[in-house]
């Protein structure tokens, strides 16, 4: 018995009936209808039930329908691969800049699924239009060029020319280099993709840049800067046909732009978390190597760079849309360099007067070769350095007649001025450099021999002992007196000879002045009375005076009251100090040349407070400056100091009693 037969023991004679046993449809319809045959009052409307039973009969028939479509569409499947081939496609989601492995192509446990099928007819049409790759051998250990999903098959532009290195670097064209920009620094940047064309535009412009006066553009000159042409507003593109490579951040890399960089969850962040993710943000890009230089100038200057992006759409081969070969607009011209800034009459040519103020690149001005003027320079090498005769403003082309010749001031000077290199056009090649003015020059006049004081004339004062340098004489360093000691002071406009100055190799100082077998001492001029009042090269003696104290002098000698008090009153002169001369003077203090033997003597009067005197002796010549001295047999005797006090003293030893006494008497007359 039926599942069926067993719910519902009861027999439908109808054919309705009979279907819906041989159909099994579910247990409560059956129900139902017990339902209504033991309790007719509960009847349900057979209309609803024939509804029931036929919506019933159609599911189940195009359940089976469906069904038995399938099996047979994939049967047809299977016979559909006949006479087709397989492709290889992706088997995982593939970054761009990494190596495809094999098991990236070749799905070893998939079998034919591994593959995607297609005609023969269209695989080589796919390979003739696209580059598509067939041969599944082909594609490992070649580096992606952008990123892949997961199934779809590969072309040649899927990968990086054969040998490309791994990473970012592999993904920056042969002939360019790459840069990182920081994403917010050129608004839009982030949302290219990679292999995007664009050029990057230099925004900002200054009041020297604005001019649409310039003199070389006046005279059908074409204004560029770094090779790049410039237009009057100060507006110039930075950055041509540059390629987006990547985009990066602290964690990962995209080739798809900042929309790939977002979060998934980033409907619920706020947007200064956005912001803020944007400032971490750097894009890799594929440029110019000459215009690596002036973009990152631009960019640490905090400069306006704007982001032009190009069509990606096919060119149609007009000219216009073939941005990339665009005929050079300076091809077949000659550049001349052009000033950037004002540059006054008198002043020196300067590097930075022909660099542009926001790259530092030279400024330029190309024209065709009828145009060219022949007295123009062609190098700033020409003009750096020079004075100019005339002022000139931005944009000038300077020319050899703009320069002031070799000997002409550039700057006032007056009488007795030395010439330096800042005063003449021609700096230090000048020959008058170190020469001394005779009289009051002006700014542009040319300098001869009469503008200038002899040689040999001093035109300063020096002083006794000191070397001549080149500033001090009128011929400068050319003078023949430069590095030679004088003996005496000399004044501004004095003619040196050779009676002014020591024996050549003498060391300037003090120590030019002391005479050969003679030593310096310093004196205090407040301990030597008349020192003061002498000059440098005077000579002189110093006379020591002591009062006798008989009584000191005399011990153990029994000396009469009568005696002590007479020799209290006198006094015992001597000479210290013979033949000796004033080298210098200076806060107080006397330098002077002494013999080594009086050393101590004059050493110990000054120790023991005596007072001392300087007794002056006539000068030898007319020489200001020190002399030698006279032997000292000439004049060791000329100071009459007197007879000496203790020469009338005698003494006398008496011995009484076993005892010495000593006692001193006036010796008679």
């Amino acid at each position: 018995m039926s599942f069926f037969d067993q719910v519902c023991p009861f027999r439908f004679e109808s054919r309705l009936d009979s279907i819906i046993a041989d159909l099994h449809l579910p247990i409560f319809v059956h129900i139902m209808a017990y339902r209504r045959k033991r309790n007719p009052m509960n009847m349900v409307n057979p209309i609803f039930i024939v509804v029931i039973i036929i919506a019933a009969v159609a599911t189940i028939f195009g359940l089976s329908q469906g069904s038995t479509w399938f099996l047979q569409a994939n049967k047809a499947d299977e016979v559909d691969r006949e006479g087709m081939v397989a492709v290889p496609k992706s088997q995982r989601d593939l970054s761009a800049y990494e190596r495809v492995r094999r098991e990236d192509v070749i799905d070893l446990d998939g079998g034919d699924d591994g593959y995607f099928w297609m005609t023969k007819e269209r695989r080589d049409n796919l390979i003739d239009k696209i580059g598509l790759i067939a041969d599944a051998n082909k594609i490992p250990n070649r580096v992606m060029a952008r990123n892949k999903r997961e199934g779809v098959v590969f072309t040649e532009s899927d990968f990086l020319p054969e040998g490309s290195r791994v990473g970012l670097a592999g993904g920056i064209p042969a002939d360019k280099q790459g840069f990182f920009v920081e994403a917010e620094k050129v608004p839009g940047l982030r949302f290219l993709k990679s292999g995007d064309r664009f050029d990057l535009i230099l925004g900002a412009a200054n009041k020297d840049e604005m001019s649409t006066t310039e003199y070389g553009i006046l005279v059908g000159g074409i204004k560029a800067v770094g090779g790049i042409p410039v237009s009057s507003t100060g507006v110039r593109t930075m950055v041509r046909d540059a390629e987006m490579i990547a985009l990066t951040n602290n964690q990962k890399m995209t080739t798809q732009g900042g929309l790939e960089m977002a979060d998934k969850n980033a409907r619920t962040r706020s947007l200064s978390a956005t912001n803020n993710a944007t400032k971490y943000e750097s894009v890799l890009i594929a440029i110019s190597p000459k215009e690596a230089e002036s973009l990152a100038a631009a960019l640490g200057q905090g400069l306006d760079v704007h982001l032009v992006t190009r069509s990606g759409r096919a060119s149609d081969g007009s000219a216009e849309d073939d941005m990339n070969g665009a005929e050079d607009p300076l091809a077949g011209l000659i550049a001349f360099p052009g000033t950037t800034s004002r540059i006054d009459a008198f002043q020196k040519v300067e590097a930075s007067h022909f660099a542009d103020s926001s790259t530092g690149e030279l400024r330029q001005y190309f024209f065709k070769p009828g145009d060219v003027q022949e007295d123009w320079i062609l190098r700033p090498e020409q003009a750096i350095g020079r004075f100019l005769r005339r002022t000139t403003e931005p944009g000038s082309l300077l020319k050899e007649s703009d320069f002031l010749p070799r000997g002409v001031l550039i700057q006032d000077i007056q009488a007795f001025h030395v010439i330096s290199r800042e005063d003449v056009a021609d700096g230090l090649d000048s020959a008058w450099v170190g020469r001394v003015a005779v009289r009051d020059r002006k700014a542009g006049a040319t300098l001869t021999e009469n503008d200038f004081l002899p040689r040999g004339v001093l035109i300063q004062d020096i002083h006794a002992f000191h070397a001549v340098l080149g500033e001090d004489v009128a011929d400068g360093l050319a003078s023949p007196w430069v590095g030679r000691v004088v003996v005496r002071d000399k004044k501004a406009g004095a003619t040196l000879t050779e009676e002014d100055f020591f024996p050549p190799g003498t060391l300037p100082g003090m120590a030019a002045a002391i005479p050969a077998g003679r030593m310096a001492f310093a004196l205090e001029t407040e301990n030597v009375t008349g020192l003061a009042e002498l000059s440098r090269g005077d000579r002189f003696d110093l006379l020591s005076s002591q009062v006798i104290d008989l009584t000191q002098r005399l011990k153990g000698v029994e000396v009469s009251p009568t005696l002590a008090t007479e020799f209290s009153s006198r006094v015992m002169n001597r000479i210290v100090v013979k033949e000796a001369t004033l080298i210098e003077k200076l806060e107080g203090q006397a330098i002077v040349a002494i013999q080594p033997g009086e050393v101590s003597a004059i050493a110990s009067a000054l120790a023991m407070k005596k007072p001392i005197y300087c007794v002056a002796r006539a000068p030898q010549n007319n020489k200001s400056g020190p002399v030698e001295p006279a032997p000292s047999s000439e004049t060791a005797d000329k100071i009459d100091l007197g007879p000496s006090p203790l020469s009338d003293i005698t003494l006398t030893e008496s011995i009484i009693g076993g005892r010495r006494t000593v006692r001193a008497y006036r010796r008679a007359q």
